[in-house]
């Protein structure tokens, strides 16, 4: 039977989340914690779909809206290309629900290695925005944007995802750690939507200075101890928009005595922070969150975004 494979890395955001909702701009990146895919051909009439956290098979034609949440993107992107006797295969070095980009990760590499077993021309990114849509109907596709291409991205709401051409440091280390607390990003968007709607003049300020903030970044992406400054200076406006608690902020203290700053990345309430480090400081970094018991691990930007096979860009 026919075999095919895809990965594609995760994300992380690096400035900007929560005021780019409100017309700001917002820097992700790609990382090389990866999510693997295999597709292949079966005999019997059924999409299956497996991955460390759940295995189920479903008859091909049933509608895809009723599908439960986790599968539904996965069974969407075959039902859609006319595949309907496959099995679908998900490894991911992500934790799942920390906000860096395991569900859009998991989009890009069904949806890469889906169509290399089929005879549609269609992109990876087309596919996998609209898979990752019947789960999160206003996703903007940016996480998948960048899951597809690797690199830095940089994002405005309602224009498309740009590809930053910039050179990427190689000795620059994003430390990150997981909270381990469950957030509702639904719930922490509409927290800050509030905000800005009982503080309009003030949020608007925040606003320009996060802005002005990722327009830095652009220009000093190669000056490590000023990126970590940057990221500092992004933290305290993410805590006058109210998406940070006491745990979070135990960990940033933490983070900030080893490198370079930090900040929280995704929605917050929850989930992960960044540590900007490099070799001088990174394993300091890790080692003083790993030992408060928090789930760390050093990452990096990586340019490769989706691949098939071993040799093989694709985009």
């Amino acid at each position: 039977m026919a075999r095919q494979v895809c990965s594609a890395p995760g994300k992380i955001i690096l400035f900007g989340e929560h005021f780019v909702v409100h017309g700001s701009k917002a820097i992700l990146c790609a990382i090389d914690k990866r999510v693997r895919v295999t597709a292949q051909r079966q005999g019997r009439n059924t999409i299956s779909i497996k991955s460390n956290m759940l295995s189920t098979k479903l008859h091909p034609n049933i509608p895809y809206r009723i599908v439960d949440k986790r599968t539904r993107p996965f069974y969407y992107i075959a039902q859609s290309l006319g595949i309907t006797n496959v099995a679908i295969n998900i490894h991911s070095d992500l934790p799942s629900g920390a906000g860096l980009g395991s569900s859009s990760a998991c989009c890009v590499a069904t949806a890469g290695a889906a169509l290399s077993l089929s005879d549609i021309k269609r992109s990876i990114l087309d596919v996998s925005i609209n898979a990752e849509r019947t789960i999160q109907p206003n996703s903007s596709g940016a996480d998948c944007a960048v899951c597809t291409h690797g690199g830095i991205v940089e994002y405005v709401k309602d224009t498309p995802p740009k590809q930053l051409r910039i050179p990427i440091p190689k000795d620059l280390k994003l430390i990150v750690a997981d909270s381990g607390i469950n957030h509702n990003t639904g719930e922490m968007v509409e927290r800050v939507r509030h905000i800005a709607q009982k503080h309009p003049k003030e949020f608007s300020a925040l606003s320009k200075k996060a802005d002005s903030l990722v327009q830095m970044v652009t220009d000093s992406i190669n000056d490590i101890p000023k990126l970590g400054h940057l990221a500092r200076s992004n933290q305290l406006l993410l805590e006058r928009i109210g998406i940070s608690n006491n745990a979070l902020r135990q960990m940033i203290q933490i983070a900030d005595r080893h490198s370079y700053g930090s900040k929280i990345t995704g929605a917050g309430g929850g989930g992960c922070i960044v540590a900007i480090s490099d070799e001088t400081n990174a394993h300091s970094t890790l080692n003083a969150l790993t030992d408060a018991g928090y789930n760390s691990f050093v990452a990096q930007i990586t340019k490769t975004g989706a691949t098939t096979g071993a040799l093989h860009k694709v985009g």
